[in-house]
């Protein structure tokens, strides 16, 4: 699963992790992310880029069926 080692994940890490699609894990996380049910933010250097928490990252993978 996930480096217990690292703290925050991108939504490109996550679809690699999961074997999923990007629009699938995209939309997951903007779903819960906008309902406050993870924690996640925008990437310090680059407001683009949304990074979760790794505590998040189980309700996101039965999100996706992963």
């Amino acid at each position: 699963m996930a480096d217990q080692n690292k703290e925050w994940y991108t939504i490109q890490e996550l679809v690699e992790l999961f074997g999923s699609t990007y629009a699938k894990v995209r939309s997951a996380v903007f779903n819960f992310k906008n309902t406050g049910d993870i924690t996640a933010r925008d990437n310090p250097r680059d407001a683009r880029i949304v990074e979760i928490h790794r505590d998040s990252i189980q309700k996101i993978k039965q999100a996706v069926g992963a």
